[in-house]
């Protein structure tokens, strides 16, 4: 399956992903208090062989995987802006 946003604070701007890179790139904008993104992996993150890499505005990002359903959520603080997170496998 196709990695992607399951949910993100505020309004979904872009998503994409790279099969070549294997790269997921989310880009939202936040009002600020809302909940924490959640991805969807399913089996992508296992088949690299290694474990994958979020940045959050290009920057090393901490998060949370949930390997029986293929999720990981990302730590978030409520901010708000615009925030591209990337992660690659």
């Amino acid at each position: 399956a196709t990695p992607y946003a399951m949910a993100v604070p505020g309004r979904l701007e872009q998503q994409l992903w790279e099969p070549e890179e294997r790269r997921l790139t989310v880009r939202f904008t936040t009002a600020g208090g809302e909940g924490a993104p959640l991805l969807f992996v399913g089996a992508a993150a296992g088949s690299a062989g290694s474990e994958p890499t979020l940045t959050l505005n290009g920057d090393p990002h901490p998060w949370t995987a949930d390997a029986a359903v293929g999720r990981i959520l990302v730590d978030w603080n409520g901010a708000s802006g615009t925030f591209e997170l990337s992660l690659t496998f």
